[in-house]
C-alpha cells in the first residue's frame, strides 16, 4: 500500500476510535441513573395517546368512524 493510503488508513483509525470514546462517554453521561421499572395505568396511557391521535387526524380533516 503507498505511504498516503497508510497515512489515510491511520487518520480513518485514529478518527473511528475518537468517535467509539465520544459515544461511550455520551451513554455513560445518558445513563447515570440504573434502569427501573415503575408501574404506570396503561388504561389510561391508551386513552391520552387515543386522544392525542384523533386530535391530529381532526386538524389533518380526516374523517372515519370506528
Amino acid at each position: 500500500m503507498p505511504a498516503q493510503g497508510m497515512e489515510y488508513s491511520d487518520k480513518l483509525y485514529k478518527q473511528a476510535q475518537r468517535t467509539h470514546r465520544i459515544v461511550q462517554n455520551l451513554l455513560s453521561f445518558a445513563r447515570q441513573h440504573k434502569p427501573e421499572r415503575i408501574g404506570c395505568n396503561s388504561t389510561r396511557y391508551c386513552r391520552t395517546r387515543w386522544r392525542c391521535a384523533h386530535y391530529d387526524l381532526r386538524l389533518s380533516n380526516v374523517r372515519g368512524s370506528l
